[in-house]
């Protein structure tokens, strides 16, 4: 398991320096209100990539803030229904 993590690190490695050497050209990004950049293309797929890994993760953060609630309602159902002894019907 260590070694298919080691060579996904290793090809993803290689992919992007790949990358980085076939397209070394300047890109120009226009925006709304005049705002411009211009920059490396490598540059602009990686903050590319890192804002939707961030929108991503804080997709799933929320998704598990209100799975963790989920479960710890249940938990006090459980705890309720133990200290009872009833069982819903």
């Amino acid at each position: 398991k260590k070694l298919f993590y080691f060579l996904l690190v290793l090809f993803l490695l290689i992919l992007g320096v790949t990358f980085t050497i076939h397209n070394p050209q300047d890109v120009l990004v226009e925006y709304y209100l005049g705002f411009s950049w211009r920059g490396p293309l490598v540059i602009l797929v990686a903050a590319s990539l890192a804002i939707g890994i961030v929108i991503g993760s804080l997709a799933g953060l929320a998704k598990n803030l209100k799975l963790e609630e989920d479960i710890l309602e249940l938990r006090m159902q459980i705890r309720w229904l133990l200290a009872t002894k009833t069982i819903p019907q």
